[in-house]
C-alpha cells in the first residue's frame, strides 16, 4: 500500500503510464498528457524544490485555477516531502497574508501575476522562491514554472532522507472562516489515502473514469475526489472558470462530476424554461414523460417492483425526450456527485429521471472530508448515505454528528486550544452539524448547530433548509434567513439577475438599471409567489412573514460569504441591520 499520496500517484505509473491522466480542453481542441509525461514534470519539479532547499515538512503554498499544472505540482510537493497549502483564488489579500504568517510558508507557486499580487507581501517576507504557471511574465521575483523545473534533477530520491510517513501531515486546508479567523485543518497522508480507498467503490460504477473538476482545488472534497480518480487511473479535466462548466461538458467528454447543488438548479431551471417556451406539443410530451418518471422512481424509492407497462412507456419517454435534454446539458456524464449544501428532491429526481443520477454525499475539512455517501444505485433522496465502511459515526445526545477513524485530523494548526474543543477523550471528532439516522441507517442531515435559529416561541429552526428551498427556486440566487427570537422568520431575498433581464425583455418592460426591475410591482409578485410556494412546504412556525428583495448578490469580495460560498450570518445581519431591523418594525 502506498505510504503517502506521490506513492498513490506513482503507483499508476507500472500499470497505466500511458493512459491520460490530464485533458486541458482549448479553444481549438485539447492538450492531453499521459500518466508517464505527468510523473516525468512531477519528479523534475520534485528535484528543483529540493535545490531550492525545500525540506520535510515545509509549506509550499499553491494559488491556481483549475489547471494541468497544479494537479503536477502538487504530486512534487508530495514528492519532496512538503505539505500542500492550498488557497482560494477568491480570498482577500488580508485572507491570504493570514493564512501564509500562521502557517509559515517557505514556497509558493502562483497561476499568473494578478494572483501573486494577493500574496506579494508575505511572498517577499517568507517565500524562498515563488514559481509562476504563465511562461510569459516579465517578472524578476517570479519564476517561470519551465525554466524552474529545468533546474530539477529528476533521478533526485527522498526515499533516502526524506520519505513522507504515513502519519506526516500531506496537506493545510483552512476551513472557510465563517465565525472568526480561518483554521488550519492538518491531514496526513494516512487521513486522505484512508478516504480515498472508502469512496473507490462509488467511483468503480463509472466506465472509462473522466473526471470533471469544478469545484476549486482548495475544496476539501474536491481534493479527496480528485485524489481517488488518480488512485483508480483516472483522467482529469480541469475547470478554470466555473463559469463554463457546461461548454467543459460539451468539449471534455466527462463522466463524472462533483459539484455544489448551484449547478444543478441552473441546469433543471433553464431546461424547465426552454420546455415552457417550446411548442405545445413538446411541453405535453415533457410533463407526461417527468410525471410517470417520478412514478417509476417513488417505485424504486420504496424497493417496489416497476410494472412492466410503465417501464416500457418510460422508455419511449426516454428515448425521445429525456436523451435530448441530456445530450443538450449533462451529455456524456454518468453520475454526479452533490456536496457543500442541501440540494431539493425534485431536482435529484428530475436528474435521475432523465438518466444522469445525483448521489448526495456528506463531508467536513477535518474528516478528508467525506464521511458517509450515497451509492449510485440508491434511491433514497434526502439522505447523504451510510457512513463509509470503517468509520464510526453517531449522533450525540444532543444530535450532533460526531465521528471516529483513520480519516480524523491530526488537529488544527499551531491552535491546540481549538483542537482540544472539538476532539474528545474517546478520539471523537464533533461535527458541528446536526443530524437524525433514517430507518434504514441513512445520515439525514438537519443543520449546523451554530446556525439554529430560536423563536421567541422557543421553536429551533435550521435555517439553511429553508435557503435552499428558495434558492432552488428560478426567480431566487440566494437568502439569508433570520429571526433570532423573534415571533417570526423573516428574509433577504437576492433575485437571480440572469432570470429577470430574461423576464423583463420577455414582457417588454424597459428600465434603468435591474435596481429598477426588481422594485417592479409584477417581478415583487413573482418572488412572494416563490415565498408563498416554499411556505407551503414547511412547517407553520417556519414559514416566512415578511422579506426584502435585495439589489446586488451576496459575494467573497463584499464579505457575506466565505471562499467556499456558505453564508457569513454573522456579517450579513451586521451589514444590513437596518434592513432587517425594517423587517421586525
Amino acid at each position: 500500500m502506498a505510504r503517502n499520496l506521490y506513492e498513490l500517484f506513482a503507483e499508476n505509473q507500472g500499470r497505466c503510464a500511458g493512459r491520460t491522466a490530464l485533458h486541458t480542453v482549448k479553444r481549438d481542441g485539447a492538450d492531453e498528457m499521459t500518466y508517464a509525461e505527468m510523473h516525468d514534470r512531477v519528479l523534475r519539479i520534485a528535484g528543483a524544490l529540493a535545490a531550492a532547499g525545500i525540506n520535510k515538512g515545509d509549506r509550499v503554498v499553491l494559488l491556481s485555477e483549475n489547471r494541468a499544472e497544479w494537479y503536477i505540482c502538487l504530486y512534487a510537493i508530495m514528492r519532496a516531502g512538503g505539505v500542500a497549502v492550498p488557497l482560494y483564488t477568491t480570498a482577500s489579500a488580508e485572507q491570504q497574508d493570514y493564512i501564509i504568517r500562521d502557517c509559515g510558508a517557505r514556497f509558493g507557486f502562483v497561476s499568473k501575476e494578478a494572483l501573486y499580487d494577493t500574496i506579494r507581501r508575505p511572498a517577499e517576507e517568507f517565500f524562498a522562491g515563488t514559481v509562476i504557471f504563465d511562461p510569459e511574465t516579465q517578472r524578476p521575483e517570479l519564476t517561470p514554472l519551465d525554466r524552474f523545473m529545468a533546474q530539477g534533477d529528476p533521478a533526485f530520491d527522498p526515499a533516502q532522507e526524506r520519505p513522507a510517513a504515513w502519519e506526516d501531515t500531506a496537506i493545510l486546508i483552512y476551513t472557510s472562516g465563517t465565525t472568526g479567523e480561518p483554521k488550519g485543518v492538518m491531514l496526513s497522508h494516512r487521513n486522505i489515502i484512508s478516504d480515498v480507498l472508502m469512496l473507490q467503490p462509488v467511483l468503480a460504477y463509472i466506465t472509462d473514469l473522466r473526471y470533471l473538476s469544478i469545484l476549486p482545488l482548495s475544496h476539501a472534497y474536491e481534493f479527496a475526489v480528485i485524489q481517488t480518480v488518480v488512485s483508480m487511473g483516472g483522467t482529469i479535466i480541469p475547470v478554470p472558470v466555473m463559469a463554463k462548466t457546461v461548454e467543459y461538458i460539451e468539449k471534455g467528454g466527462p463522466t463524472i462530476a462533483c459539484a455544489v447543488p448551484r449547478l444543478f438548479e441552473k441546469i433543471y431551471n433553464t431546461v424547465l424554461r426552454n420546455v415552457g417556451n417550446a411548442h405545445p406539443a413538446v411541453r405535453m410530451l415533457f410533463y407526461r414523460g417527468l410525471r410517470l418518471g417520478e412514478k417509476i422512481y417513488r417505485h424504486l424509492e420504496k424497493n417496489e417492483p416497476v410494472p412492466f407497462p410503465a417501464n416500457l412507456l418510460y422508455r419511449f419517454y426516454r428515448r425521445i425526450v429525456f436523451d435530448k435534454i441530456r445530450n443538450k446539458t449533462v451529455r456524456t456524464i454518468q453520475l454526479f456527485i452533490s456536496g457543500g449544501a442541501a440540494i431539493q428532491p425534485e431536482i435529484v429526481r428530475f436528474f435521475n429521471i432523465i438518466g444522469t443520477p445525483i448521489v448526495e454525499g456528506y463531508g467536513i475539512s477535518e474528516c478528508s472530508p467525506v464521511v458517509s455517501v450515497n451509492m449510485p444505485d440508491d434511491r433514497d433522496v434526502g439522505t447523504v448515505g451510510p457512513a463509509l465502511t470503517g468509520l464510526d459515526v453517531r449522533i450525540a445526545p444532543d444530535g450532533e454528528v460526531i465521528v471516529r477513524g483513520p480519516i480524523v485530523m491530526s488537529g488544527y494548526w499551531n491552535k491546540p486550544d481549538e483542537t482540544r474543543a472539538v476532539m474528545d477523550d474517546h478520539g471523537f471528532f464533533h461535527t458541528g452539524d446536526i443530524a437524525v439516522w433514517t430507518d434504514n441507517k441513512k445520515l439525514k442531515i438537519i443543520g449546523r448547530m451554530k446556525d439554529i435559529i430560536v423563536m421567541a416561541s422557543g421553536k429551533n429552526v435550521a435555517p439553511a433548509k429553508i435557503e435552499n428551498m428558495l434558492a432552488a427556486d428560478p426567480w431566487i440566487d440566494q437568502a439569508c434567513v433570520v429571526g433570532d427570537e423573534q415571533k417570526y422568520l423573516a428574509a433577504l431575498i437576492v433575485p437571480d439577475f440572469d432570470q429577470l433581464k430574461v423576464w423583463a425583455k420577455d414582457n417588454g418592460i424597459a428600465a434603468a438599471d435591474e435596481r429598477e426591475l426588481i422594485h417592479h410591482p409584477a417581478y415583487k409578485k413573482l418572488i412572494k409567489e416563490s415565498v408563498d410556494k416554499v411556505n407551503r412546504q414547511i412547517e407553520s412556525h417556519e414559514a416566512l412573514k415578511r422579506f426584502h428583495i435585495h439589489e446586488r448578490r451576496f459575494t467573497v469580495e463584499g464579505g457575506e460569504l466565505t471562499p467556499t460560498l456558505k453564508l457569513k450570518r454573522r456579517e450579513i445581519t451586521k451589514k444590513y441591520k437596518d434592513i432587517f431591523d425594517s423587517l421586525y418594525s
